[in-house]
């Protein structure tokens, strides 16, 4: 089961493929889903903070964080809806298998 889909870049957006092959520049390594994740999550956070602008503090990054609607990533993953008491931002999720080395959506997104 995954959340989206993982990072081969002849299967990317070109968008994706921009930050893709800036990773690889970087890190000497192509990314990995970890990576994926890992840029997701630092992008709903600066998203949350430039919502919250220069007055930050702890209550209003929060506020701004879960009024985050609509959000999709440059990954193909499934949107992503917060709210006060909804603190994990996607719904769905799909199931995939391997094939030829490669892991391949089996199914369309499954609500949860």
């Amino acid at each position: 089961m995954r959340l989206t889909d993982m990072p081969y870049r002849d299967t990317l957006s070109s968008t994706a493929q921009v930050w893709f092959d800036c990773y690889k520049a970087r890190f000497s390594a192509e990314p990995n889903i970890g990576a994926v994740y890992g840029h997701v999550a630092a992008d709903l956070t600066v998203l949350g903070l430039q919502r919250a602008g220069p007055d930050l503090n702890v209550d209003s990054l929060i506020t701004d964080l879960v009024s985050i609607k609509g959000y999709h990533d440059i990954f193909n993953g499934p949107e992503q809806n917060f709210g006060p008491d909804k603190h994990q931002g996607a719904s769905s999720l799909f199931l995939a298998v391997v094939k030829n080395g490669r892991r391949v959506r089996l199914t369309e997104p499954l609500v949860f």
